[in-house]
């Protein structure tokens, strides 16, 4: 039978130092950058001057989606739900946003 014994939503992070908490952040941040690249260049449209707004919807998007995953695991025993995380998602799906932002503002440009 399996039954978590504490489950705390969006805790803090146990390891804030170290090449351990390094690497989580980065890949946190780095993996949610393609969600926030693809979800700007469909929420986009035709007109560039939406840009601001299909940056808040894809930040949004990100926010959210992570916030469902880390929810997800505080049932899941190997995995710990952080607010670092959700930030990092966020952080990350903004950059991916503006990342999809600057490439089509080049391409029109030049």
């Amino acid at each position: 039978r399996y039954v978590v014994l504490e489950k705390t939503v969006l805790g803090g992070s146990t390891a804030l130092a170290g090449w351990s908490a390094t690497r989580d952040i980065v890949l946190n941040v780095l993996g949610f950058v393609p969600f926030g690249f693809l979800t700007f260049r469909s929420s986009q449209g035709t007109s560039p001057a939406r840009w601001m707004q299909a940056v808040i919807i894809s930040t949004l998007a990100g926010a959210t989606l992570s916030l469902i995953i880390e929810v997800g695991q505080v049932w899941l025993p190997t995995r710990n739900s952080s607010l670092l995380d959700l930030f990092c998602n966020t952080a990350g799906t903004g950059i991916g946003a503006l990342l999809a932002d600057w490439i089509s503002e080049s391409r029109h440009r030049g």
